[in-house]
């Protein structure tokens, strides 16, 4: 790791950055352990309320296969790579059409909410249904979100509603919770 010993004529520049990626790392491990089940009762494997209550509108719902169902699983895997989150889980289910439901953890969850996020719905290539839960490494609840084709809901976690232009409308009515330290 860059910066993480001090060699003869360097500055102490180096050693802050390792610090922070030092910091970075140790946050990733504490997620790893908490979607391990180490010191938590968290199981993203088991759905949501909100998942259920979304699947529960369509008489029939299976786990999609195929090339179509291939492509969007990698397109969305792809966004949320490029978001800087982290993928706990994806399903793409056969509905009247493909849907996702993507379960991930962000380490910086003010950030993710904005464009971030809307790169990972555009993933979903103008699909009319899917569902996206984001937790923070902790497993505190961020982000939910369910769409039927006939409408939807959206729920946001406490100060965070002034980060998303979905809630916002980028008017700042709401103040944004900043991340934080060491994931901002």
């Amino acid at each position: 790791m860059e910066g993480c010993d001090l060699a003869p004529g360097t500055s102490g520049q180096g050693a802050a950055r390792g610090t922070v990626k030092s910091a970075k790392l140790l946050g990733l491990v504490l997620v790893a352990a908490l979607l391990a089940g180490c010191g938590n009762s968290l199981n993203l494997a088991v759905r949501s309320h909100r998942e259920t209550q979304w699947l529960g509108t369509f008489h029939a719902a299976h786990i999609a296969s195929g090339p179509l169902a291939h492509r969007m699983a990698a397109r969305i895997r792809k966004a949320v790579r490029d978001s800087g989150a982290h993928l706990v889980r994806l399903r793409i289910y056969s509905l009247p059409e493909l849907a996702p439901s993507i379960v991930l953890v962000t380490p910086r969850p003010a950030h993710f909410l904005g464009e971030p996020l809307l790169h990972v719905f555009q993933s979903y290539a103008n699909g009319h249904y899917g569902h996206l839960l984001v937790v923070d490494p902790f497993g505190r609840f961020v982000f939910e979100n369910f769409f039927t084709g006939n409408g939807g809901s959206a729920y946001i976690g406490a100060g965070y509603e002034g980060c998303s232009p979905v809630f916002d409308g980028g008017l700042g009515v709401h103040p944004c919770r900043k991340d934080a330290w060491p994931y901002g």
